[in-house]
């Protein structure tokens, strides 16, 4: 159980904030929220619902923001494992 991504983090196996920042046009010098929801596995019709409201709120601040999803992980990782192999 958990996240075994972790495990990756705690070796040191992980991009360094300026590459993540250049490759999601983040600027480091503001700050950034990070959106990692999990919908409520016992209501799973409200779900679109309930990320809605999430992401309007994020919206609402005004606060660049980084939405962690499958597909981010994924390019993530290529892009990780890219500048691993050029070393």
């Amino acid at each position: 159980m958990g996240d075994n991504h972790i495990d990756l983090i705690v070796a040191g196996e992980y991009a360094a904030p300026e590459d993540v920042a250049a490759l999601l046009h983040l600027d480091l010098a503001q700050p950034i929220v990070v959106v990692l929801q999990h919908s409520e596995t016992t209501a799973p019709y409200d779900s679109y619902d309930q990320m809605k409201a999430t992401l309007l709120a994020v919206a609402a601040s005004g606060i660049q923001a980084v939405m962690v999803t499958c597909a981010l992980m994924l390019v993530m990782a290529a892009s990780f494992k890219r500048s691993r192999s050029s070393l």
